[in-house]
Formats: structure tokens, C-alpha cells, sequence
């Protein structure tokens, strides 16, 4: 396959409103003005016209390291500053070592321009390949290590016939891409957005279809000093984003949040339809992919079910890793090439990303580590069968060494079937009695969660009567201060003070017999004819002419009188106090204890 019809360069010459490149006069004052256009004509290597412009066309260009100016790479002096070109200054493959950006992927090399930055040869460094081509045909793949330089140029063929011999360098291992797929829609219509780290590696058999169906194309590369570069970010957008995108679209549509969220068979069958669609667009640009990891659903939604949801993903997170984990261990072929020791970094690499418990992991590592036992039981005893083979002419005594070599190989399978049934037992048990213990402490748990509550809520309640009290305290300070200030009190303002009729009558009722409490015998006889209350006050208005004797009787029925009134007042004393207290207690609060005083009246 020819790839020289790729490996151009773009005119740089300054051409006029015509197209064709300016010279002379015309030539410096477009460059005094500096608004004159370039050609940008891709150029073939080689060529020592422009076809489109005219202008002269050196093999490839450089940039002055002292002016910035575009200058053929065969200069030995800028002819612009005339600053010498060391071939050493430039860094991106100074000493024969590739040195790249950590964001480019591969780059183009013509050789002739790097005589000298590879006096010592090519030295390839780890994680790095480098694609030969010899007049734009791909002659070899040059791995990690030290190459001569007489075995990858010929310089002297490039003086004669105009083409050289390219490089390019292209990175090797495992590279890690993060994808973002957003405007994902679900089938009852609902946003989401998924995120994965997508493992590729570069397939150096796959040399050619990488030139001609990447490197080729303009759109994916940028323009460097000498050649061109592939950045990692274009190999992401332009032939992984697109695919992964539509394989989500079309799967996430068929499917419920719910579902999503929650089933770790959709998950993986989606994340190996999104692999599968990686794997045919990568193909043919010579990568493979590796694996899919940390595949994610993210969104408004989603987050809201991880809250609400908590145990539920944990359980699919342990299942999904079960279900790869236990594909992987299944699958001898992809581990056949890989040492215990990375197996097991595998399987340990997985459940971190997946987050799941340590027991988990541990089932899993020894699972492995049980297969990997079993398949070594049985490379042995195949070795054994072929080596006893050799030595075996008597087709019965071959017959019987096969019968035999099936059934030892059957017996290491029942025992390593049994031996697993019963450690899936055990697990089966201590995950039923870890539930249990669980459920056990769960309860205890909230138990106490209960007994907290309860606490809290007598701490309350006895919050509430504290504050009930300070209220009775201040309200019956409040009223004794107000029995005070009634023990002070005229009759007339308690009176006034009274809340009801009855209660008014009571205490008018008082107010007279405190009143005849302190009348003489006249008084209170002229009281009585006033208010026409009593006999003796009859006697008087009537006898007015009687003789002493009458005088004498009504006196002595006055002063009896007046014995009975006093009698009366003594025994209404308390009367009037309970009186009080009830005139008191009709002002004070519902609450509020009642409290007994005497109300002396002067």
C-alpha cells in the first residue's frame, strides 16, 4: 500500500489575488503589509514546484527556533534572522528519542530531516512503536529497543530519487479514554447521562489500516514542525463518541429508569453493546478495545435513587461484579496469556471500581485462584497422557491409557465440583447467619434509636411541666399579691370589685353587719326603724309615752338583741373570708391553686 500521496506539506509561499506566488517587489510589500494570503497547497514530498502557486517547495518546513518563521528543514541558517537550525533543537526527536506531549498520540517523521538528531540511531522507549515506510510503503513495525540507523535509513537513496524514508511514532499500551454520553433518554422518556473510561490499544498488525483510514484523513490530524500529529482527544471524538453514543441511545430507549438503575444484567449487556460497537469502528483504524470500566448512569433522577436507594445499588454493585468476575474466571482463553499475579490484579482492579465489599472480592480471588488449580491438575495430567503416548505401539494399551487419562480427568473435575458446591454451602450459611446477626443488630439498633426517642420525649415532657410550674409561680405571686392588695381594701371598692350579682349582695350583706357591729344600742335600734328591719325599732315609733319599766325591758331585749347580732358577726367571719377566697379565685387563672387569707376590715 503507497501512502506518499499523504505525506505533504502545505505551500507556505504568499500568493496574490490571482493564486499564483508573489515575488520581487510585490513579495516585500505583502510581507510589509503582512495581508497577503499563504497557498496552503498540500504539497507532495519531494516536489520541487508548487502546482498550484509555482513557488518553490523545499521537502518540508521548520520552524526558526530563534524567529518562529516557517523555513525549509534542509536550512542550515534562517534566511529571515539567520539564526543556525541545530538539528539538536529540535526536542521532539532529539538523541533518536521520541518525546511526545502527554496529549499526542502519534506523529510523522521524515528521516533526512533528522541526520543529525540520530547519529546514535533510533532508540524506541517503553510504550512506544514507530511504523516504518520506504517511499510510502510500510515496511516494517519497529517494537521497544535500540534500532541502527542504517537499518531504518538510507539517505543516499532519499539524495536520488527524492523520497525518504518516514517514522511514525505511535504510542503502545493500554490508553485510557473518559466518555461522556449526555441527552440519553429512557423509555418512559426521562433524561440520563452515562459516563465510562473506554481502554483501547493500538494494534501494530494493523499498521496499514491505521495510515490509510486515520492518518490520511486531515480532519483528524494537526500540523506539526515537520510532519503532522494525532492528539489523543481526536481519536475520543472522532471515532469513539459518535458510536458509543448511538449504541446508548438505542438501548437506553427500550429500558425503564427503574430497570437501569437497578439490574446488573442491563448493565452489562450494555456495556457489551457499546463495546461491540467501539470494536468495529476501531478496527479498522487499527486499535482495539480492551474494556469498558466504571460505566454510570448520572442525572437528577439517578442521584435521587442513590439516596433513596442506598442498599439497592449495593446489592447491584455485588452482583455485577460477581457476574463479571465469574465470566472472567469462565473465560481460559482470555487468561491464558496472563500470570496469577495479574489475574488477580484484575479482579482486585474491578471491585474497586465497582466499589464493592472486601468478602466480596476475597470469594471471587479464591474462585480464581481454585480454577486456576483446576486447570493446572489438568495441563499436568495431559502432559503426562501425551508424554506416556510416545511410548505406547499396542493399540489396546493406548485404548486403556485414554480411558484412563478420561476418567482421572473426570475424578478432578467431580472433586473440584464438590469442593466447590460445599464452599458455596459454607458461603451460602455464613451469609445467612451474617444476615441474621445483621437483623440481630438492626434490632438493637433501633432499640436504642426507641429508647432515644422515648428519653427525648420525657426530657419534653418534663420540659413542658417545668414551664407549667414557673407559670403557677408567677400567677400565684401574682395573686397573693392581689389578696394583699384586697386585704386593704374598703368594703365599697370590693363591692365595685365584684364579678357578679350574688356576689355583690354577699358582701352588702357584710357591710351592714360590720356596720352594726359598731353601734351603740341607739344607733342601731334607729338603724333598724330606718331600714324597718326589727321589733325594737316598731316599739319605739309606737311607745313613745311608755313608762321606764317598757323602757326598761326594751332595753333589755335591745341589749339581747345586740348579743345575737355579735354572735352573728363572730360566726359570719368566716363567712366573709370564704367569701373572699371565692371572689379571689374567680379572678385567678384555671390552673392556679387557690390560697386561704383573712380580711380584717377596720
Amino acid at each position: 500500500m503507497l501512502f506518499e500521496k499523504w505525506f505533504t506539506n502545505k505551500c507556505e509561499a504568499l500568493v496574490g489575488e490571482d493564486g499564483r506566488a508573489l515575488e520581487g517587489e510585490a513579495l516585500k510589500e505583502a510581507l510589509r503589509q503582512g495581508n497577503a494570503r499563504h497557498c496552503g497547497h498540500l504539497v507532495v514530498i519531494g516536489a520541487n514546484y508548487c502546482s498550484r502557486c509555482g513557488a518553490l517547495a523545499p521537502g518540508s518546513w521548520w520552524n526558526c527556533a530563534q524567529c518562529g518563521r516557517r523555513i525549509g528543514s534542509e536550512s542550515n541558517n534562517c534566511p529571515y534572522c539567520g539564526a543556525d537550525q541545530a538539528i539538536a533543537l529540535r526536542k521532539d526527536l532529539e538523541n533518536g528519542i521520541w518525546k511526545p506531549n502527554d496529549d499526542i498520540f502519534a506523529e510523522r517523521f521524515e528521516l533526512n530531516s533528522y541526520k543529525q538528531a540520530m547519529d546514535n540511531g533510533l532508540q524506541i522507549q517503553p510504550g512506544q512503536a514507530a511504523i516504518l515506510l520506504d517511499g510510502g510503503v510500510v515496511i516494517d513495525v519497529l517494537k521497544e529497543g535500540h534500532h541502527p540507523l542504517a537499518d531504518i535509513a538510507n539517505f543516499k537513496g532519499a539524495d536520488e530519487t527524492g523520497k525518504s524514508r518516514s517514522l511514525f511514532f505511535v504510542r503502545q499500551g493500554e490508553m485510557d479514554f473518559p466518555l461522556r454520553l449526555s441527552g440519553l433518554i429512557s423509555k418512559e422518556q426521562m433524561p440520563a447521562e452515562l459516563t465510562m473510561r473506554a481502554i483501547i490499544e493500538f494494534d501494530c498488525a494493523k499498521a496499514e489500516d491505521f495510515l490509510k483510514n486515520l492518518m490520511c484523513n486531515s480532519s483528524y490530524m494537526k500540523g506539526g514542525p515537520l510532519g503532522c500529529t494525532l492528539p489523543k482527544d481526536s481519536i475520543a471524538f472522532n471515532l469513539m463518541l459518535t458510536e458509543a453514543d448511538l449504541a446508548a441511545q438505542a438501548f437506553c430507549s427500550n429500558h425503564t429508569i427503574d430497570d437501569l438503575f437497578q439490574s446488573p444484567q442491563l448493565r452489562i449487556s450494555l456495556r457489551d453493546e457499546i463495546s461491540n460497537a467501539l470494536e468495529k469502528r476501531l478496527a479498522s483504524f487499527g486499535f482495539c478495545i480492551k474494556r469498558l470500566a466504571e460505566l454510570e448512569f448520572h442525572g437528577e433522577i439517578f442521584e435521587r435513587l442513590r439516596k433513596e436507594r442506598t442498599h439497592i445499588e449495593t446489592m447491584r454493585r455485588e452482583l455485577e461484579y460477581q457476574l463479571e468476575a465469574d465470566a472472567y474466571i469462565k473465560d481460559h482463553q482470555r487468561r491464558d496469556n496472563q500470570k496469577d499475579a495479574e489475574q488477580e490484579e484484575y479482579l482486585k482492579n474491578l471491585a474497586k471500581e465497582m466499589e464493592v465489599k472486601d468478602q466480596v472480592r476475597d470469594r471471587e480471588l479464591q474462585r480464581l485462584k481454585e480454577q486456576n488449580e483446576l486447570e493446572q491438575k489438568i495441563a499436568d495430567l495431559e502432559a503426562k497422557f501425551q508424554q506416556a503416548k510416545k511410548y505406547l505401539d499396542d493399540t489396546s494399551k493406548l485404548e486403556a491409557l485414554e480411558q484412563e487419562y478420561k476418567q482421572q480427568r473426570l475424578d478432578i473435575e467431580q472433586n473440584s465440583e464438590q469442593a466447590r458446591k460445599k464452599k458455596e454451602h459454607d458461603y451460602k450459611l455464613q451469609e445467612a447467619l451474617a444476615a441474621q446477626q445483621n437483623a440481630l443488630e438492626k434490632a438493637k439498633l433501633q432499640s436504642e434509636i426507641d429508647k432515644l426517642k422515648n428519653e427525648q420525649s420525657y426530657s419534653e415532657q418534663m420540659r413542658q411541666i417545668r414551664i407549667r410550674q414557673e407559670q403557677q409561680e408567677i400567677e400565684t405571686k401574682i395573686l397573693r399579691e392581689r389578696i394583699a392588695a384586697l386585704n386593704d381594701a374598703k368594703i365599697e371598692t370590693l363591692v365595685f370589685m365584684a364579678q357578679t350579682p350574688a356576689q355583690q349582695e354577699q358582701l352588702k350583706e357584710l357591710h351592714e353587719i360590720t356596720l352594726k357591729s359598731k353601734m351603740t344600742a341607739e344607733q342601731l335600734l334607729a338603724y333598724g326603724a330606718s331600714s324597718g328591719k326589727t321589733a325594737a325599732s316598731d316599739a319605739i315609733i309606737g311607745s313613745r309615752n311608755q313608762d321606764t319599766a317598757l323602757l326598761r325591758q326594751e332595753n333589755e331585749n335591745l341589749r339581747r338583741e345586740v348579743e345575737r347580732l355579735r354572735e352573728q358577726i363572730k360566726d359570719n367571719q368566716q363567712f366573709f373570708e370564704h367569701l373572699v377566697h371565692l371572689f379571689t379565685q374567680g379572678n385567678s387563672s384555671p390552673t392556679t391553686g387557690s390560697t386561704t387569707q383573712n380580711i380584717h376590715f377596720s
